[in-house]
């Protein structure tokens, strides 16, 4: 990925709006470009709590306990920083955007036509989590129906490279990269940040703290996956596969009508996930089409 270095923040003096999938994917991506903001305004997608599996795994009683953490760690990672934010969020349980794509779309046009940002900026469209797809598919979607667009950009995330997830860089699949080299006093400030989401320590330790690293949102065909498969959501135990998402995908661009596409996503996810080796739900699963598609 071609990348041109730069010193000064295009965010500067901006009313900036982040939208992202989870509560530490904000700090995660432009943590350090927060004091340059005139106004920041924050909208999580998720609540960040996937399922009470994940959150006993996590030491916390509940899936609502885990969520409540998670938006108590965010605020606390930004109040470090020594900024004001205004936080919105939409409540969408982790793991489940792709199966609201219409809902979410539409919420986020009222919300960005309520907030009025100067820029926005959020995922880039890379096949590193799901719901990071789902967002960046959302609000490409929303900005196409509104009367006005702001800016819309897009930060670094992660992705699969063969057989290794790439933290902070993008794919080569839009203009050159803008990278903001972080000082030591900015390195120093990211891992104060960080270091709030305690129930998160693992997932944040891979990013690099050298840069952050922005471009332009590219057109992007959400149509067919970002880059050649397996993605890095199809590796982590999702339990999405890429098939699942993109028929996701396309449904929503075709209809606002949801109600069947989220019956028919999350049974199929409920039976790859507690039944993945049974070869009659696999029959059954193949011979089964989604609003007049196969999924398999």
């Amino acid at each position: 990925m071609t990348e041109r270095a730069g010193t000064q923040s295009p965010f500067a003096d901006q009313h900036v709006l982040l939208i992202v999938a989870h509560q530490d994917d904000e700090v995660l991506g432009a943590g350090a470009q927060f004091s340059h903001f005139d106004q920041l305004s924050v909208l999580h997608v998720t609540d960040g709590a996937a399922s009470t599996r994940e959150a006993r795994a996590k030491r916390f009683a509940s899936r609502r306990a885990y969520a409540a953490a998670r938006a108590r760690e965010v605020r606390s990672a930004v109040a470090a920083a020594g900024v004001h934010a205004t936080f919105h969020t939409l409540g969408v349980r982790s793991l489940e955007a792709c199966f609201h794509l219409p809902a979410i779309r539409r919420q986020l046009e009222r919300a960005i036509a309520g907030i009025g940002p100067d820029i926005i900026l959020t995922h880039a469209y890379e096949g590193g989590h799901p719901d990071h797809d789902a967002v960046a598919f959302a609000v490409h979607q929303a900005v196409r129906h509104l009367p006005w667009s702001p800016a819309v950009w897009e930060f670094a995330g992660y992705h699969r490279s063969g057989t290794n997830t790439v933290h902070g860089r993008f794919l080569p699949n839009g203009e050159p990269a803008l990278r903001l080299a972080l000082t030591e006093a900015d390195r120093t400030l990211k891992r104060h940040m960080l270091d709030r989401f305690r129930s998160r320590l693992d997932e944040v330790a891979p990013f690099p703290l050298d840069a952050e690293l922005f471009r332009p949102a590219p057109t992007y065909d959400f149509a067919h996956a970002p880059h050649q498969r397996p993605l890095a959501y199809e590796l982590d135990g999702s339990g999405i596969p890429a098939p699942l998402w993109l028929t996701a995908a396309r449904e929503a661009m075709k209809t606002d009508r949801s109600w069947r596409m989220v019956v028919r996503l999350r049974w199929e996810m409920w039976a790859r996930r507690f039944l993945p080796d049974s070869p009659r739900m696999a029959s059954l699963m193949r011979a089964m089409p989604l609003l007049g598609r196969r999924v398999w």
